[in-house]
């Protein structure tokens, strides 16, 4: 934190012999009285001669002086261990770094804070910040981060006071109001009352699969879109029910096994919802619990109005529900029943009493993988938001089911019915892709059309055993001697050449897949509380992609990361291996022999520096970059240490970079550009408060002023290469502190 930190000389010092050691007039002396001009001192300052307690004397007639090396340990000699013995850690804290968010001496704020809470935390957080249009979390609105975190560690990952649900019901164990004045009813007894129909992620307690704890552009801070209307047009894409259980209950108009609410083969699920005035899901299922069976809601709303379904029954074959929006009906799977409504004629031919009867009691395998499967893997399993998964055995999906949150609902499912839902995962292979060199497509062919129905489409099993990584000779011996494997004996050396290439392809994949798994697991453990779930930044720049040598790199030189300097070689090797899984390979990519006018500085500046220094290039964690040329980007990714992770940038990037940032105009000098400007030229003669030291009052000067005052006093020789802005800069800085204090 302040290891070797080297405190300036004091301007005012006497002469050499009438030096005074630290002590009573330290805070009496012209220098150091606004060390204790505050309300709320740091207990060692309260007593000037307690200055040693911190400041080491290193040349007493130069009036020079350090800090203790080991500032961390110094600290929480009076403070205590302060977070460092929790489990999860504030970075700061992990790194020792006290000062970051505390002053030394003095400070207006509480605990010594350089700012309130509330604008403290969102320095570093400004990406939780969220925009107007947002679904704001009430502590968020009042910027009462520790409603809800600890400030320095904690048991509970993301440094929360308590564990989700806990946490959550904290506040929703009560009835509350929305940002609409809209009531939310308490759902803290609904989750304690086991005897309701709970939806599985409510009844482990897992609020944050669907909501985000911060803001969200959906309902209700949802984390996918879900309109907040009852009625609505059906999109697949505007409800994000649809994730987890899939399409086809609402996509077929006519059905015999995708839905069991239907009225003989007329799906009911199509009916209500796939239509341009359709109804969501809430308007007939809690999203919560309910004391229906399969969540039926007991009431919702429509509009202002508060509707609800007055009684809802399941019959053996069908049900029966009375809804306030229209008179009581039935419906039977078997025995059609005529409710008499007058209707748009129905689409498809009404089954036969043989095809009603003969209609399977319960969903096929494949209907199931459908229903809660395809929403994240795709309907053919080759992936949409979760991974490719043709040829998953029973082993891998029950492995899956324990350690993704996501699939949690399938833990309670009986082992026949995941086994029907496994057997029935499509191949996922399409066998016209287009080949790789080498003849890599033609192994790849070759092993689906003759291997793939048994060991599995990634050769990890299914009928068969696994045999990733098999030799030509293992294969070609096992043909000879398995006698499941007669019908390969055609097979010519040529063909089990190119599968046993593509066997040994496979396995360096489930190698890689394998050390990407763990490295998902490192990462969200390590990293992603600073760079995002998906390494696209938070508080930390993008990473995806990020190499071994970057994150070494980074490691080395980043203060922020000294948490993660525990970690092992092989595990940042899995970490970027998990990152480089994550490059869209879609994004265009600087051709071989771009230049800085052919590549689109502006997208490398979003991607890179927004983060830090704001879009517009003005400012935010960062400074003020407007009009920086690429030679002053080059100077300072070699030589700011936050800025070490660009180093993978090309000099033609940097140059890009550099032009798109002289597109942009400065605009007037801030007072924060002003004060840094004036705090490395002004402040060691004329004092922090402007109003003189060695040299004069300065706080009443303006730009003319101090130009002429430069070019006249030969003491400011130093400061002839300050150009016109770090001029302006200066005088905007001393006017706002001249209207702040009010000696206008």
């Amino acid at each position: 934190m302040f290891g070797g930190l080297l405190l300036v000389a004091c301007a005012c010092a006497t002469p050499a012999q009438e030096t005074p050691l630290p002590g009573p007039d330290c805070a009496n002396s012209s220098c150091h009285t606004e060390r204790l001009d505050a309300s709320d001192p740091h207990s060692h300052s309260v007593d000037s001669s307690d200055c040693l307690d911190c400041h080491v004397v290193v040349d007493v007639e130069q009036h020079s002086f350090e800090h203790y090396d080991d500032t961390t340990d110094h600290c929480t000699g009076c403070h205590g261990a302060v977070g460092t013995e929790n489990l999860h850690q504030h970075a700061p804290v992990t790194t020792g770094v006290c000062a970051y968010c505390h002053n030394t001496h003095k400070s207006e704020n509480e605990a010594l804070l350089k700012f309130p809470t509330n604008t403290l935390c969102i320095g570093c957080h400004v990406r939780l910040v969220p925009e107007e249009e947002h679904v704001v979390h009430g502590p968020v609105v009042d910027r009462d981060c520790t409603a809800c975190h600890e400030t320095h560690g904690s048991e509970v990952e993301g440094l929360l006071t308590k564990p989700a649900p806990e946490l959550c019901f904290d506040c929703h164990n009560d009835d509350l109001e929305d940002h609409q004045g809209k009531p939310l009813p308490a759902v803290g007894p609904t989750f304690v009352d086991k005897s309701l129909n709970q939806h599985p992620p409510f009844a482990r307690g897992k609020c944050l699969m669907c909501h985000d704890p911060h803001s969200s552009s959906n309902h209700r801070l949802q984390r996918w879109p879900y309109q907040d209307a009852f009625y609505t047009g059906f999109s697949s894409t505007a409800i994000f029910c649809l994730m987890c259980h899939g399409e086809t209950a609402f996509s077929e108009p006519r059905t015999l096994e995708a839905t069991k609410f239907r009225n003989g083969n007329l799906n009911l699920h199509y009916r209500h919802v796939n239509r341009d005035k359709s109804r969501g899901c809430r308007a007939c299922h809690h999203q919560h619990a309910s004391r229906n069976d399969a969540q039926i809601a007991t009431d919702t709303f429509m509009g202002s109005e508060n509707i609800g379904i007055r009684e809802y029954a399941k019959t053996e074959s069908g049900g029966s529900c009375s809804p306030t929006c229209h008179r009581s009906v039935r419906y039977d799977r078997l025995e059609v029943v005529d409710n008499q409504f007058v209707v748009t004629a129905r689409e498809g031919v009404d089954a036969t009493v043989k095809e009603l009867t003969g209609a399977p009691l319960t969903h096929s395998g494949s209907t199931l993988y459908q229903q809660r499967c395809a929403g994240c893997h795709g309907a053919d399993a080759n992936g949409r938001i979760g991974p490719r998964i043709g040829g998953a055995t029973i082993d891998r999906v029950a492995d899956a089911v324990d350690r993704v949150d996501l699939m949690g609902d399938l833990a309670d499912v009986d082992p026949a019915v995941l086994q029907m839902i496994v057997d029935a995962i499509p191949s996922g292979i399409d066998a016209d892709l287009p080949g790789e060199a080498d003849g890599a497509g033609e192994g790849l062919a070759a092993f689906t059309a003759n291997c793939a129905g048994c060991h599995g489409t990634e050769g990890g099993g299914r009928v068969g055993p696994a045999i990733t990584g098999a030799s030509m000779e293992k294969v070609t011996n096992a043909i000879a001697t398995v006698p499941m494997m007669i019908a390969m004996q055609h097979l010519d050396a040529a063909t089990i050449s190119l599968i046993a290439h593509h066997l040994q392809e496979l396995a360096v994949m489930e190698e890689a897949e394998h050390l990407a798994r763990d490295g998902e697991s490192l990462f969200i453990k390590k990293c992603s509380s600073c760079h995002g779930m998906t390494a696209e930044g938070s508080i930390g720049p993008k990473i995806q992609g990020a190499t071994v040598v970057l994150a070494l790199d980074a490691i080395t030189h980043v203060p922020m990361m000294g948490e993660v300097n525990t970690l092992s070689h092989e595990e940042i090797e899995a970490i970027t291996a998990f990152l480089a899984t994550l490059v869209d390979t879609n994004e265009q990519q600087p051709e071989a022999g771009a230049t800085a006018e052919t590549i689109d500085g502006q997208a490398i500046f979003s991607n890179t520096c927004a983060l830090c220094h704001a879009q517009d290039a003005g400012g935010q964690i960062g400074s003020d970059i407007r009009g920086l040329g690429s030679e002053a980007i080059f100077t300072a990714i070699r030589d700011i240490d936050l800025m070490h992770q660009l180093r993978v940038l090309t000099p033609e990037e940097i140059g890009a970079v550099g032009s798109y940032l002289q597109q942009i105009p400065r605009g007037k000098p801030t007072p924060r550009e002003g004060r840094r400007v004036f705090k490395a030229n002004c402040e060691a003669c004329h004092g922090t408060d402007a109003k003189g030291l060695v040299g004069p009052d300065i706080s009443q000067l303006a730009a003319p002023d101090i130009t002429a005052a430069i070019a006249r006093v030969p003491m400011m020789i130093g400061m002839k290469g300050l150009d016109e802005r770090d001029i302006e800069a200066v005088a905007v800085f001393l006017a706002d502190a001249r209207q702040r204090t009010g000696d206008e």
